[in-house]
């Protein structure tokens, strides 16, 4: 399983990428017409391997500050989930939550199998994402409010 997709890689790459370094390479310009997703691909490719440290680098050269940054997996999910309405978080949020639920684990299963173990912990590391971000856009206040957050997503998680 893959921890994030590649439409989700491709939205960050886009939002941090200087167009004219990424999609704005086109055949017309000397370049293959699939050169921005090849690029994608790659950072794809990293934040799902199996092993290594699975973060990514955008120079200072492709980056839309001048600044190169570092990015992972959370990254990119923190970023896909800002741009969510907590409407869209909450049937997202559900969607992961029954994901988590199907795989059948245990901890001897999640020790005996590494891509079970990193799948576990990208599905709760999702979910308490998409939590944080609807406290936040539920409950900016901090304050406690009944009958909202709770409701949306859970009185378990809140």
């Amino acid at each position: 399983m893959n921890i994030v997709s590649f439409d989700e890689v491709k939205t960050y790459v886009q939002a941090n990428y200087k167009h004219s370094r990424l999609y704005g390479r086109t055949e017309l310009n000397g370049w293959h017409d699939d050169y921005g997703d090849k690029i994608v691909q790659e950072y794809f490719k990293t934040l799902n391997a199996e092993t290594g440290h699975n973060r990514c680098i955008i120079s200072r050269h492709e980056h839309i500050s001048g600044n190169s940054i570092g990015f992972g997996f959370e990254d990119v999910v923190k970023a896909v989930y800002a741009s969510l309405t907590p409407a869209q978080l909450v049937i997202e949020k559900n969607a992961v939550h029954k994901k988590l639920l199907s795989l059948d684990v245990s901890s001897a299963k999640l020790n005996a199998c590494p891509t079970l173990k990193r799948s576990f912990a990208a599905l709760n590391v999702r979910i308490t994402i998409m939590h944080r971000y609807l406290l936040t856009k539920l409950e900016p206040d901090n304050s406690p409010h009944v009958g909202g957050c709770a409701d949306l997503i859970g009185g378990d998680l809140c």
